[in-house]
C-alpha cells in the first residue's frame, strides 16, 4: 500500500445557486471535523487496465463478460458473495447516468452513476493536455456485472483511459479513473468531477414515481434540501448533509454523503475553474501526470450514510436506517467507510467480481440481443441477494433490490413462495443458491408446518395478520432445484419440511376434511392478491370457494413429494403420496369439470355454485396434469382464442371477455410472465411443443422489448401493447431466461435423466447453448432446422442415437459425462402426439 496525498475541499468549486443556501438555515453552518486517529488513507494504484484484469479472470467466459456490457440495465449493487457482504440496514443501488432511461435524470448520459434513493449523482470529465475539462466525451461499457462497472473512454490516440465504478461496501461505491500512457513523454490530464442533486427541495422530489401505476417504480427518494456543507481531516473530505424524509415527515433524520479522492504519487494540484458546473453541485478538477510508457490512477470513493440527531422510530426491518448519533460521529464514519472502501486491493475485488460469472451458460440465438439480455436475466437473481442476515442463515432475495433498497415499501420485506419461482431460472447457473432461497422458508416454516406468506431476517411480518400462508409452491421448487444440482442433502430437507407443510393445508384449510381446500382470508394468499379479482368476487371472497389454483398446486405438490420419496427410497412414502394425488385428480375430476363451458372452475359453498370465471388458472390443470385425454383440447384452444385469452401478448390473467378486464389492470388482465410459466409448462406436458414455443416467444419479446426500450425488468405489463407497468427490476421477470432453456432448446432434468426436446420458433433455424451445468456436467447442445430432412437426427458426442419423441433425445443419468455434446437436427414439421401424460 503506498500513502497518498488527499486533495483537499479547498481544491473543489462549490456551487448552490438554490435558494435555500447554507446560509438560510440555522443548520448550515459550514462544519469542519478531525479525521479519526485510526483511519490513515491508503491506495493502491493499477499497473493494468481494469478491464486486462477482468479478461484474464474471466478464462473461458470473456464473452459472456463482453456481452453483459452491453446489456441494458442500470444498475450496480454491493454483492452478497464477495468480501464484506451487504449491509440490509444500508443497502443502496447505484444506475448508471448513460443507460438508466426510465427516467429523466439531470446527468443523464454523464459518465457517472446516480442513487434513487437520494438522487445524488456523480460523474467524471477529462481533458488532456492544455485542453478544458469536458463532461460530452465518448465512451462505452466494457464490463457490467452486478457490483462492477468499467468504461473505455476515448481521449487521446496515445492516452487509454478506463473508468470503473464498484460497490465496496453496501453504502459507498469506488470510482477509478486509470491511465496509461503509450508515448514516450509524461502526459498531463485533468480530470474533473461533478457531484450534485438538483432539485433539492423539501420534502422531496420524486423523480422515480411513474404516474398512473400502483405502486410507482419501486423506490421514493428521501433525500431533500442541504443541512450543512464541510469538511472531514484539515479538508481532506468534503461532507454534504441533506435533509431525510420518511413518511412526509423530516425531523431529525438526515442523510451525510462523503467524497474522498486519492491520487497515484503523481498527483499535481490543478484550479477548479477551468469549468462552470451546473446549480447545486460539488465540481473539482485534478491534474493527473500519466508518466511514460506507464499508468496513473485517480481514485474516488463515496459514502451514503443515514443518521438522526435526535430519537427516530426506525421502520422494523432496519432497525439501524437511522443511527442515532452526533453530527461529527456520522461525519468520522463516512469518512473512515471511505478509507476503508479505497483501502481494498483493485485487482483482488475485479477478480472476485468475475469469478461468479464463469459458470454462466454461453448462448447463440439468432434474434438481435436475445444472447445479452438472456444474460441479463441469469444475472438478475444473485444481484437481487443479500448476505446471511437475522433469522436467515443463508442468503436471501428481495424482489426489486437493484431498483432501490426502500425502506418503508411492501415489495422489500422478504421472499415470498411465488417470488421463489425465481429459481427455476437461477437454477441454470446457481442451483445452490436457489437452495439458500428456499432454506430461507424452510427454516422460518411454523411448528404447525405453514410456511408463512412473507420471510426475512427479522421473522416479522409488518404487512400482513398472522396465519397468512405462502402458495404452495416451495416443495415443487426445491425439486426443480434438485433436479439441477443433485443434492440430495437439499432434497431431504426439502422432503421433510414439505410434508409437514401438506399436512398443514390438509388439517387447515379443508373444511368437508375431503382434501379439497381454500384460501384464507382475503386473496393475499392466492398470489392474485386482487380482492376485485371476478374469480374472487363470485363467492365473495377467495376463502369462500374451493380454489381451483389452490387445489392444482397441491396436486402438484402430492405428486412432488411421491418424487422426493422415490428418490429417497422411502417407496412406501411414495405410494401414500401418489395415492393422495390421485384421489384429489379424482375428487376435482368429478365437481370442477364443467360440461358445458368444458373447462375446470372453482366451486361455492352450494355444489351448484360455480366461479364461473376464466383466468389464468383455467390453464393450470394443464400444468398439474389434471386433465384426462377427453378434456384438454378445449383448455388448449383458449391460449389462442382472441376472445379470451389470444391477446396480441397474452395470455392474461383475466380473459378478455371477463367483466372487469383491462389489459394493463393488474391482476385483471394485465401479463404477468411468472404465470405465463404454468400455461407453456402444461402445454409441454401434454406434447404441445410448437404452441408452447410460441407462447414463449411472444413472452420473451415481451420482456426484452420493455427491456431494451428501458432498462428494467417490469413487474408486469400490458397484455395488448406489451409495454412495461408496476415495480422495476422486479426478479421474477427474468423468467424469460427459463422459456429459453426449458422451452426452446427444451433441456429439463428429470428423475432419470435429462430429457432434450427442442422446439425453435418459426423464425430461427438453428441456436446453440454451452457449458450449461447440469449437476456439475457441463453439456453443450446444438439444434438445426432444416428444410430437406423428414425426420429428426440426433447425435451425441459425434455418434447417432435414438430419437425421442420425435424431436430430441432422453439421456440417462449414468450416461451423463463432462463436456457431453449434443446435436439435433429437425425437419420443418415435427409430428407431435397430443396426450394426457402417463400417471402413476
Amino acid at each position: 500500500m503506498l500513502p497518498t496525498r488527499i486533495p483537499k475541499v479547498s481544491d473543489w468549486e462549490i456551487t448552490n445557486t438554490n435558494s435555500m443556501s447554507k446560509e438560510s438555515f440555522e443548520e448550515g453552518e459550514w462544519r469542519a471535523f478531525p479525521a479519526p486517529d485510526e483511519c490513515k488513507p491508503q491506495f493502491s494504484p493499477l499497473d493494468y487496465l481494469p478491464s486486462e484484469i477482468a479478461r484474464e479472470a474471466s478464462c473461458d467466459a470473456w464473452n459472456i463478460i463482453t456481452a453483459l456490457a452491453q446489456k441494458p440495465c442500470p444498475y450496480i449493487v454491493k454483492a452478497y458473495d464477495t468480501p464484506g457482504g451487504t449491509d440490509y440496514n444500508s443497502d443502496y443501488s447505484w444506475h448508471a447516468l448513460d443507460k438508466e432511461k426510465l427516467f429523466e435524470l439531470p446527468g443523464s448520459g454523464l459518465l457517472g452513476l446516480v442513487n434513487p434513493n437520494t438522487d445524488i449523482y456523480f460523474a467524471f470529465g477529462f481533458g488532456v493536455g492544455c485542453r478544458k475539462v469536458s463532461y460530452q466525451l465518448q465512451f462505452k461499457p466494457v464490463v457490467h456485472l452486478a457490483d462492477l462497472l468499467i468504461y473505455r473512454v476515448n481521449l487521446e490516440e496515445d492516452i487509454e483511459c478506463e473508468v470503473l465504478f464498484r460497490c465496496a461496501t453496501s453504502n459507498t461505491v469506488v470510482a477509478a479513473a486509470v491511465l496509461r500512457n503509450l508515448s514516450n513523454e509524461d502526459q498531463l490530464v485533468n480530470v474533473g468531477n461533478l457531484f450534485g442533486k438538483d432539485p433539492r427541495d423539501n420534502p422531496p422530489f420524486q423523480r422515480y414515481v411513474i404516474p398512473g401505476t400502483r405502486h410507482g417504480s419501486g423506490v421514493i427518494t428521501t433525500a431533500g434540501g442541504i443541512a450543512w456543507m464541510g469538511t472531514v481531516g484539515e479538508g481532506r473530505a468534503a461532507l454534504v448533509c441533506l435533509y431525510d424524509w420518511a413518511k412526509g415527515e423530516c425531523g431529525g433524520r438526515r442523510l451525510l454523503a462523503t467524497v474522498l479522492e486519492v491520487v497515484g504519487e503523481h498527483y499535481e494540484p490543478a484550479f477548479s475553474d477551468r469549468h462552470v458546473p451546473p446549480p447545486g453541485t460539488l465540481a473539482g478538477d485534478r491534474a493527473v501526470v500519466v508518466p511514460a510508457r506507464g499508468t496513473a490512477t485517480f481514485a474516488q470513493a463515496l459514502n451514503l450514510r443515514r443518521f438522526a440527531v435526535e430519537e427516530i422510530e426506525n421502520p422494523p426491518l432496519m432497525p439501524m436506517l437511522y443511527r442515532r448519533e452526533s453530527e461529527e460521529q456520522a461525519a468520522q464514519a463516512g469518512y473512515c467507510a471511505c478509507v476503508q472502501a479505497l483501502a481494498q486491493d483493485l485487482v483482488s475485488c475485479i477478480r472476485s467480481s468475475v469469478e461468479p460469472y464463469r459458470v454462466f451458460p454461453k448462448i447463440g440465438l439468432p434474434t438481435r440481443n436475445w444472447e445479452v439480455d438472456f444474460y441479463a436475466c441469469l444475472e438478475l437473481p444473485r444481484a437481487s441477494t443479500f448476505s446471511p442476515y437475522g433469522l436467515l442463515p443463508r442468503p436471501f432475495y428481495n424482489f426489486s433490490r437493484v431498483h432501490g433498497h426502500e425502506p418503508y415499501g411492501w415489495w422489500t420485506y422478504g421472499m415470498h413462495a411465488h417470488e421463489s419461482l425465481s429459481t427455476l431460472f437461477n437454477n441454470l447457473v446457481y442451483p445452490e443458491l436457489s437452495a439458500d432461497y428456499l432454506r430461507g422458508h424452510i427454516c422460518q416454516q411454523h411448528p404447525n408446518g405453514m410456511y408463512p406468506y412473507g420471510v426475512n431476517h427479522a421473522g416479522i411480518d409488518p404487512w400482513h395478520k398472522p396465519g397468512t400462508a405462502t402458495a404452495p409452491l416451495i416443495p415443487w421448487e426445491a425439486w426443480n432445484a434438485y433436479l439441477w444440482s443433485g443434492d440430495k442433502g437439499f432434497l431431504v430437507e426439502a422432503y421433510e419440511s414439505g410434508k409437514r407443510n401438506h399436512e398443514w393445508w390438509l388439517a387447515n384449510r379443508s373444511p368437508r376434511g375431503d382434501g379439497i381446500c381454500r384460501w384464507g382470508d382475503r386473496s393475499i394468499e392466492s398470489v392474485r392478491d386482487d380482492d376485485h379479482l371476478p374469480t374472487w368476487q363470485a363467492t365473495g371472497g377467495s376463502q369462500y370457494q374451493d380454489a381451483l389454483d389452490l387445489n392444482c398446486y397441491l396436486l402438484v405438490q402430492e405428486r412432488t413429494l411421491a418424487a422426493m420419496a422415490s428418490e429417497l427410497g422411502l417407496h412406501e412414502e411414495a405410494i401414500q403420496y401418489a395415492k393422495m394425488a390421485n384421489e384429489r385428480m379424482q375428487l376435482m375430476n368429478d365437481t370442477m369439470w364443467h360440461p358445458e363451458d368444458r373447462v375446470y372452475y372453482g366451486k361455492g359453498d352450494d355444489p351448484n355454485q360455480w366461479v364461473r370465471v376464466k383466468d389464468i388458472s383455467t390453464f393450470f390443470p394443464l400444468w398439474s396434469e389434471l386433465a384426462p385425454q377427453e378434456r384438454f383440447e378445449r383448455i388448449v384452444e383458449l391460449v389462442t382464442d382472441p376472445e379470451t385469452f389470444g391477446t396480441p401478448y397474452g395470455p392474461p390473467v383475466l380473459a378478455a371477455n371477463e367483466p372487469g378486464f383491462g389489459p394493463d389492470a393488474h391482476w385483471c388482465g394485465a401479463n404477468w410472465v411468472e404465470m405465463t410459466m404454468f400455461v407453456i409448462a402444461g402445454l409441454r406436458q401434454y406434447g404441445y411443443y410448437r404452441l408452447a414455443s410460441k407462447v414463449a416467444y411472444r413472452n420473451i419479446q415481451m420482456v426484452f422489448q420493455e427491456l431494451e426500450r428501458y432498462g428494467h425488468f417490469r413487474e408486469y405489463f400490458n397484455s395488448v401493447t406489451g409495454c412495461g407497468a408496476g415495480l422495476a427490476d422486479y426478479i421474477w421477470t427474468a423468467m424469460p431466461a427459463y422459456f429459453i432453456v426449458g422451452s426452446i432448446f427444451g433441456i429439463e432434468p428429470m428423475p432419470a435423466g435429462i430429457s432434450i426436446l427442442p422446439a425453435l420458433p418459426e423464425e430461427w433455424s438453428s441456436a446453440e447453448i454451452h457449458n450449461l451445468r447440469v449437476r456439475g456436467k457441463r453439456l453443450h447442445l446444438k439444434v438445426h432446422v432444416e428444410s430437406n430432412i423428414e425426420e429428426t437426427v440426433s447425435i451425441i458426442n459425434d455418434n447417432p442415437t435414438q430419437v425421442w419423441r420425435h424431436r430430441g433425445v432422453f439421456i440417462p443419468w449414468q450416461n451423463v459425462t463432462d463436456g457431453l455434446r449434443v446435436e439435433i437436427v429437425q425437419p420443418r414439421s415435427i409430428p407431435e402426439e397430443h396426450t394426457a401424460p402417463m400417471l402413476v
